[in-house]
């Protein structure tokens, strides 16, 4: 039997190696040939094969298959390379056997299946690898990205197609107006020759008288410009006087409001004194009338003594005299001083109030802390009980451990004694049946025996007959009480363990308490731990408000001094304030004179460019109706007539410009220094295009080479990192195959070890009683036992060995991968940076070199005025409005696009990192 199961082991490890070498070599041949593929028709038959469902396919068990029925055959079988016969092994040896054979059975379809869900693999794979090389995909698992990705390729086809047609319809539009051009060249090729001849002596007059023309406009231009340029000095200077003189007006303003705001002060402080000194003039009223009343009671002691009483007086008026003035300092000292003292009562009154509110604070905290002690006093009352507590469960938990212990020790014992009476049983069940037979066998034997001989002999053998069978009844009844007294003792063996399986589920619910009072205690402590957080806490905020109360002591110090300063400064700033104000007098006049010559100045400003506009209307309208004429100058006689009547209109209309022009010349004359010192801005403005173009060009070269430097890094390293990443991949789809294929292997070899190290100990035990004839050949299978248990051990330890080392190998490339996709992700970022640098870049080169052209023709020179200028700046700043405007709504609209439009976000408004996170945590 156990030859029987190396053997099923060593094909089945043989034919899964020759499966894996065969995939291998399918899969090298697919990497060494990508653009090979695999044949359609092949690859269509593959997927189509049916495979067994894994619900149909049902698992065989050990005891589920019932003993075959014909039991005289199975008697005869002998187990392979053994002696041993079939029905001589246990149940269970039996039930294994049938199991493999049915394993043997299922063996073949579940290898077809096997190899054909390889081959599907190798038909995936390769399908994988072609969405790799031609899509973004990687797998067929990413099913909405493949979706997505046909969809835009659908779309790309449909508007490709719709672009193709209108070109195809334009081509032929253009190839009909082609054909009718070329039917007119052939028809005006044919004209009078004479005509052509005066048509182009015409035209050459009509040259000279632009050249000369052109001449006198260019004189008359600088004559523009060098009034322009005066005009522009005067009005620079001007604005600079203005500026000058808002900027100390504002200055002056400033002062002015700090000096109202010092006077309202002042204005309080006076009326406080005023009301002071009226108190005080009140009190000295009183002691007036108290002294008139006292002179008016005096005895008649003075009236005897005039002499004295009169010295007396007059001493006393002179003291009165001399006390006035004193009493006037006296009085403002006592007003100011009464001034401060209520200043710092006030703020006294003020820091009482925010001391008093500190000190509820401070009371309703020693409060809180004081319940928060009692609360931990109880905690800790709570954790001693619990200790307690648990120290008792302890303890009863130890003496149930005991319990359980001697129990199942006496359990064991048990077992031991009913595996011990069972064999005792079966041993004696075998005695029986064996004296039984041999006495069965001597039975007929003396039976024959009984019918051949004499009657005495009859006699004998009948006594000895039933002597016989008195010996099997004996045997017979002592086999029954043998059989009742172990039932007995198993009935009560079973009820003993059913007593002991209930002590133990009893103890069992005592664990679950015990488990339940730790947890309890681990709240408690966690309970404990908060509250003396919370505690120190408290003592920490106690600190800062005491330090905060003698700070507020220490400003209300300085409070006192500060005062008196601000009344000493009060003083000087009043002075200030007068002159102040004399000079923001005059320069308001100033600034209204200036204003009025301004406003003169822009009208003039105005009236001038309005007229230059309608002048260069003017001529664009003659020149334009120039080139009409030369461009229909090739076409049918007719035209011609009517172009000969047109130049002579256009001869007369150039006469009367010219009388026109000659009465503009003086208006002209004017405007000459404005347009002279338009042309210089022009100049300067020129300059400084070019030196904007030479700069923006090395920014672009710079830019352009190190975009093509970034993008030939970024196709190599996409490269690189594609093949690494094929390499990688197909390396970690080997290693897949090769460890599910070694832990395919490793649980056939457990399960095989399992299922033969618990034969060999249910063999051990049965091999004991076989008898010594069998000795040999069982040490023969124990060797070969022992020999395939340390070669399966072996191949463990290799396959063991090889998982780790795959292991390894598996982390190290999924390190290399997230390097390389995080490198590839920093190059498309700094990718997409540079590309939206240069198309900024180039933008703004196109505008500028729009803006150049224009200035550079002399006609769009001459037409460029200050409405001009205005209103194209106002439409760039309308058309960059609209793209930020455009930028924005679609960041806040789409936001699939958010990673796109960010960084274009973040150029256009100058963003910081901090700014960029800001927008990003505001964003839904």
């Amino acid at each position: 039997m156990f030859s029987k199961i190396s053997q099923i082991g060593k094909n089945l490890t043989d034919e899964i190696s020759r499966i894996n070498d065969e995939v291998n070599s399918n899969r090298k041949q697919g990497s060494g040939s990508p653009n090979a593929g695999i044949d359609p028709a092949t690859a269509s038959r593959i997927l189509s094969t049916p495979t067994p469902e894994p619900d149909s396919m049902t698992q065989p068990r050990e005891m589920s298959t019932p003993e075959p029925t014909n039991e005289a055959s199975t008697i005869s079988i002998t187990v392979p390379g053994t002696n041993i016969k079939y029905m001589d092994l246990p149940p269970e040896i039996r039930s294994r056997m049938r199991k493999f054979v049915k394993y043997d059975e299922k063996y073949p379809i579940l290898f077809e299946a096997y190899k054909a869900e390889k081959r599907k693999t190798v038909v995936i794979q390769a399908f994988e690898a072609m969405l790799r090389e031609l899509t973004p995909c990687s797998s067929i698992g990413e099913i909405d990205a493949v979706r997505d990705y046909i969809g835009g390729l659908k779309s790309k086809t449909a508007f490709l197609e719709s672009e193709l047609r209108q070109a195809v319809a334009k081509e032929a539009e253009s190839k009909k107006s082609l054909d009718e051009l070329e039917r007119l060249r052939s028809e005006s090729r044919t004209p009078d020759n004479g005509e052509l001849e005066v048509l182009r002596r015409q035209l050459e007059e009509l040259r000279k008288q632009l050249v000369d023309a052109q001449a006198k406009e260019s004189q008359q231009k600088e004559m523009f410009d060098q009034e322009k340029a005066n005009l522009e000095k005067l009005l620079s200077e001007k604005e600079s006087l203005i500026v000058a003189k808002e900027n100390g007006l504002s200055g002056f303003q400033s002062e002015k409001e700090k000096l109202e705001s010092q006077v309202a002060e002042l204005q309080k402080s006076l009326e406080s004194s005023n009301r002071l000194t009226q108190l005080f003039k009140e009190k000295v009223a009183a002691l007036n009338e108290e002294l008139k009343s006292q002179k008016e009671s005096e005895p008649a002691n003075d009236s005897a003594k005039p002499n004295e009483g009169s010295k007396k007086g007059k001493k006393k008026k002179k003291g009165q005299a001399a006390k006035s003035p004193n009493n006037d300092t006296e009085l403002i000292e006592l007003r100011h001083q009464v001034e401060v003292l209520e200043a710092k009562a006030g703020e006294a009154e003020r820091f009482e109030k925010e001391a008093a509110d500190l000190a509820k604070q401070v009371k309703s905290q020693k409060d809180e802390i004081e319940n928060q002690r009692d609360m931990l006093r109880d905690v800790g009352d709570s954790l001693v009980t619990a200790k307690d507590e648990l120290k008792k469960s302890q303890e009863q938990y130890r003496e149930k451990t005991e319990e359980l212990e001697k129990v199942k020790s006496e359990l064991e014992s048990v077992k031991a004694d009913l595996e011990v009476l069972r064999i005792q049983n079966s041993d004696a069940v075998k005695d029986y049946e064996r004296a039984k037979s041999s006495l069965e066998k001597k039975l007929a034997s003396l039976e024959e025996s009984h019918t051949k001989g004499s009657g005495e002999e009859t006699s004998a053998k009948d006594a000895v007959i039933e002597s016989l069978k008195k010996q099997v009844e004996d045997l017979k009844l002592g086999f029954e009480k043998n059989f009742k007294d172990v039932g007995e003792e198993n009935g009560q063996l079973q009820k003993r363990i059913n007593d002991l399986n209930k002590e133990k589920a009893a103890l069992e619910k005592q664990i679950s308490e015990l488990t339940g009072l730790k947890e309890r205690e681990v709240q408690l402590k966690l309970d404990l731990s908060s509250a003396q957080s919370s505690l120190t806490r408290k003592d920490r905020l106690l600190d800062e408000k005491e330090s905060r109360l003698k700070y507020l002591e220490e400003e209300k110090n300085k409070l006192n001094d500060s005062v008196i300063e601000l009344k000493v400064q009060v003083s000087e700033l009043k002075t200030k304030m007068n002159s102040d104000l004399e000079a923001k007098n005059a320069a308001l006049t100033k600034n209204e004179t200036l204003r009025k010559d301004y406003n003169e100045l822009m009208l003039r400003l105005n009236k001038v460019s309005t007229e230059n506009n309608k002048l260069m209307k003017n001529y664009e309208e003659i020149k334009d109706r120039y080139e009409d004429l030369q461009n229909s100058k090739m076409s049918t006689s007719d035209e011609v007539k009517t172009i000969k009547r047109r130049c002579e209109e256009l001869s007369m209309r150039n006469r009367e410009y010219e009388s026109r022009m000659e009465v503009l010349q003086e208006e002209l004359s004017e405007a000459r220094s404005m347009l002279q010192e338009r042309t210089r801005e022009a100049g300067t403005i020129r300059k400084l295009l070019i030196e904007t173009e030479d700069t923006q060009n090395t920014k672009l070269k710079e830019l352009n080479a190190r975009l093509e430097k970034l993008a030939e890094e970024k196709e190599a390293l996409e490269r690189e990192s594609t093949l690494s990443l094929k390499k990688k991949q197909r390396e970690l789809e080997d290693l897949k195959s090769s460890l599910e294929s070694v832990r395919d292997e490793l649980d056939l070899l457990r399960r095989d070890k399992a299922s033969v190290e618990a034969k060999l100990s249910e063999q051990e035990s049965a091999l004991r009683d076989v008898a010594n004839s069998e000795k040999q050949p069982e040490e023969n299978t124990s060797e070969r036992d022992y020999k395939l248990l340390e070669s399966l051990r072996d191949t463990l330890q290799k396959s063991e060995a090889q998982i780790r080392d795959l292991e390894t190998m598996n982390s190290k490339l999924r390190k290399a991968n997230e390097e390389t996709s995080q490198k590839l992700m920093r190059l498309n970022k700094k990718y997409k940076l540079l590309s939206q640098q240069y198309r900024t870049t180039r933008d703004r080169r196109e505008s500028v070199a729009s803006v150049e052209s224009d200035k550079s023709s002399p006609v769009v020179s001459r037409s460029t005025s200050v409405g001009d200028l205005a209103s194209e700046s106002q439409s760039d700043t309308k058309e960059k409005m609209e793209y930020v405007k455009n930028v924005i709504l679609g960041f806040l609209e789409h936001k699939e696009q958010r990673g796109i439009l960010l960084p274009v976000i973040k150029t256009l408004l100058y963003l910081n990192d901090s700014d960029e996170k800001r927008l990003l945590s505001s964003l839904p």
